[in-house]
């Protein structure tokens, strides 16, 4: 407090014991500063420390559940996403891999599997686990291609 008045620090904001005015005020960890006061960060953005620091975008390969957000999480084993990606949803599977409901699954043996997708392969064809495209699909002994 300042002159028996005590000031306080915006929303989202917070200052050392004993400070005496408003400018000593800095933004909380996931909060970064704005018109005068403190706002969350933005989706795919996150920012870790208590301090004046703007939000920063979370890695490729992560992904923010909030705004606000002090950290970024690891897309699930065998997805990626791209810098700055906002939910689990934006992770994508590795070729060879397909979506199980957030996580990425290996592409069984007589199907492949692009876009997190997996289809089978035609009857009378088998393919590898791991398949990525449909040309992996080859015809069974006694059958050809039509």
């Amino acid at each position: 407090c300042s002159g028996g008045v005590r000031t306080f620090c915006p929303a989202n904001s917070d200052s050392p014991a004993g400070s005496t005015s408003a400018a000593a005020c800095s933004c909380n960890a996931g909060y970064e500063p704005s018109g005068g006061g403190c706002a969350p960060c933005g989706e795919g953005q996150f920012k870790a420390a208590d301090g004046a620091a703007s939000c920063g975008n979370c890695d490729a390969n992560t992904y923010t559940v909030a705004t606000g957000s002090t950290s970024c999480e690891s897309c699930p084993a065998e997805s990626f996403s791209a810098a700055g990606s906002h939910l689990v949803t934006s992770c994508g599977c590795a070729l060879g891999y397909y979506k199980q409901g957030t996580a990425c699954e290996p592409c069984p043996a007589n199907h492949w599997c692009s876009n997190g997708a997996k289809t089978a392969c035609d009857g009378n064809a088998q393919s590898p686990a791991l398949s990525t495209a449909a040309t992996a699909c080859q015809c069974n002994a006694g059958y050809t291609g039509a």
